[in-house]
Parts: structure tokens; C-alpha cells; sequence
């Protein structure tokens, strides 16, 4: 899905069969929306409806309803998902209480940090959601097991009066939440660019020659960076017309066995007389020499 702050090229059309991806809750979440009759001209943010209750959320991208059907159940194998609705194009008012709200979730942090200290609980509280009708408000936190928090919602429900939500989240999740600057420079991708979690393996970085050092391929969540999955099927497609390693070919230079290879430079290192020589992959022959 492209994560493009856009508004759509048409919005004077009918707007009852389109979605709209929109992103919110502070795990940045992307999800779709029903326009259904609410105008969204030139707006860039938009109040949903949400399990959570009202939430403030960014306009991404305008998408055709197909089948009555999301382009995200289509990419999940056509499973029948509702979208959120909107429910407004955001006020200067909602804007004031999304800003009420975020200083009120930050004073709810501190409070319930003092609660789990006081209780002694196993738990690192990472953030609070305050939805925008104030009817309730989600804490995040990690853990390295299971945490009995019964007592600890009974002192949130105590204090803010309202719903109270804690929900134990992974490290992934936590850096996604918090952000950061990778080891490349830029900012985290699971912050500025992912809209969901992809499986990352060594494998991958196997595939793509990439040292295996716990600290070079590791993101700040201390998980396999999300980038080494980006690349990796380009990767195997492209590996797929390089002979294998240990394979013996036959070279301009002379015959000699694969050690290893290089697709950004489209070539393999071919060990010839007991010495390693790089050759472009233009001048392997396609037979396989007999050893």
C-alpha cells in the first residue's frame, strides 16, 4: 500500500463507494475508512470510529471500493473484513481536544508509573492513548512475561474515571511507538515508511551476503531489522540465473569453481588456479564443466 499524503485526483465524485486509508493511534496504525457521505475536500485529517471510540486520524490515500471489498481483505485472500467509518472531517475543536487529550494521556503516564512502582509490577509502561470522546484510554507496555495487572486498572479506573486498557505490545512495537534513528541514519522504518511487520530471518541476510553480526543487522528493538526483508525476493530472482556456489564453470580465464557471488555487480568469484578472480557474469558459459 502506498503511504502517500494525498488527497484523491476525483473528490468531487460520488463518494459513497470509496475508502480511504488513514493512519492513527500511536502505534500508527493503516487501516481503511468509509467515506460514505461525509465531503473530504481538501482535508487532511478526519475523525474515525474506532473499538476504541473516536479517534484523530492522518487522510492517506482515496482507494475505489471493488466487491464491497478493501484492497487489504483482497491482499489477505479475499476475507470479508468492515472498514472503520468516518465520521467528520476534523474541527479546529477535535484538533484542540486531540492536543487536551495527548497532555491528558502524558499526565496518565506519570500516575500510572507510580503505580507500578508502587506495586513492584515486572512491566515497562511505553505510552497512553487518550480516544477523542475521553472515554478511554489505552496504555502500552512491554514485559517479558505474562503481568497480573488487575489491582493497577482498578487504580487507573480510580483516578481518570473512565475506560482503562493495558495492552503488553513487543519491542518491535515499542520502537514503532517511540521512533528512532537506524543504524543507516534515517529514521526507523517500522516509524516512517512500514504499515505492518513483515517476517525478517537470517536467511534473508544470508541471501543477500550480508555479515551475520548480531550488531550490524539488529534495529534498535533488538529484532532483525525490517529493511533486510525489502530486498530479498529481488534477491532470489536474480540469484536464480547465478550458478551455485561450488558449482565448476567454465570461464574466459579458464575453468574453476564458484565461491561465491555478487548481484550488485552481476558477477561471481570463481576460484581459477588456486586464485580468486572475480568475473562478470556475461562471460560464464552455461555448461557446466564435468568434474
Amino acid at each position: 500500500m502506498e503511504e502517500i499524503k494525498q488527497a484523491a485526483e476525483s473528490i468531487g465524485q460520488e463518494a459513497d463507494n470509496r475508502l480511504v486509508a488513514v493512519r492513527y493511534s500511536c502505534e500508527r496504525l493503516i487501516d481503511f475508512a468509509a467515506v460514505e457521505a461525509v465531503h473530504l475536500e481538501d482535508a487532511r485529517e478526519v475523525v474515525i470510529e474506532t473499538a476504541n471510540g473516536e479517534m484523530f486520524a492522518e487522510l492517506l490515500k482515496f482507494y475505489r471500493e471493488v466487491g464491497g471489498c478493501c484492497p487489504k481483505c483482497t491482499n489477505e485472500g479475499g476475507k470479508t473484513e468492515k472498514p472503520l467509518r468516518i465520521l467528520r472531517v476534523a474541527t479546529p475543536k477535535d484538533k484542540e481536544n486531540f492536543v487536551k487529550n495527548s497532555e491528558f494521556a502524558e499526565e496518565s503516564v506519570l500516575f500510572c508509573k507510580e503505580r507500578i512502582a508502587a506495586r513492584d509490577l515486572p512491566m515497562k509502561l511505553v505510552m497512553a492513548e487518550t480516544s477523542l470522546d475521553r472515554r478511554k484510554t489505552t496504555f502500552y507496555f512491554i514485559a517479558d512475561s505474562r503481568v497480573d495487572f488487575r489491582d493497577l486498572v482498578k487504580d487507573l479506573v480510580q483516578k481518570l474515571r473512565m475506560r482503562v486498557e493495558l495492552r503488553q505490545i513487543s519491542s518491535r512495537n515499542e520502537s514503532r511507538i517511540v521512533g528512532g534513528i537506524g543504524s543507516c541514519g534515517r529514521e526507523v522504518c517500522c516509524t516512517s515508511i512500514a504499515s505492518s511487520f513483515d517476517r525478517v530471518s537470517i536467511k534473508m541476510a544470508k541471501e543477500q551476503g550480508v555479515a551475520i553480526n548480531p550488531e550490524k543487522i539488529s534495529g534498535i528493538c533488538g529484532r532483525l531489522m525490517c529493511c533486510l526483508a525489502y530486498e530479498y525476493e529481488t534477491y532470489v530472482a536474480i540469484k536464480a540465473s547465478f550458478p551455485k556456489v561450488g558449482q565448476f564453470v567454465r570461464t574466459k580465464q579458464g575453468d574453476g569453481k564458484v565461491l561465491s557471488h555478487s548481484v550488485v555487480t552481476n558477477s561471481i568469484v570463481v576460484e581459477i588456479d588456486e586464485v580468486a578472480t572475480v568475473v562478470p557474469l556475461e562471460e560464464i558459459h552455461s555448461e557446466e564443466t564435468k568434474r
